[in-house]
């Protein structure tokens, strides 16, 4: 086996390292983003039942839309807000770079593949 031949191996073999990297990062991101919607729902059912004082998923919602929230700690009144860069939507956005690298390492092992032969 020549020198070219070396590299050209590695880079095949390391593309297909990194595409199995990437789907198993977005099954990751799948089952971790169904779990934050489970954490969410659980946390709905202990606010119905809960006094009026606990609102941390009605209060997070608004929080996630942009709207100005009042946070009492102790005696001091503390007001957030996220900005519009802030309130990306992490669960597309990590798709969408989950989907880009993905992309990058499909076109190295196709232009790999081809200068193979």
């Amino acid at each position: 086996m020549n020198g070219s031949s070396r590299v050209v191996v590695f880079s095949l073999g390391m593309t297909v390292v990194g595409i199995f990297l990437c789907i198993s990062w977005l099954l990751l991101m799948i089952r971790s983003f169904k779990y934050h919607v489970y954490l969410i729902f659980s946390d709905e059912i202990e606010e119905k039942f809960l006094s009026n004082s606990v609102k941390t998923v009605s209060r997070g919602g608004d929080f996630a839309e942009g709207r100005e929230v009042e946070l009492q700690i102790g005696n001091k009144s503390n007001s957030l807000q996220m900005s519009r860069l802030e309130r990306l939507r992490v669960r597309y956005t990590s798709y969408l770079i989950i989907g880009i690298l993905l992309v990058v390492y499909i076109l190295i092992f196709v232009s790999s593949w081809g200068s193979s032969s």
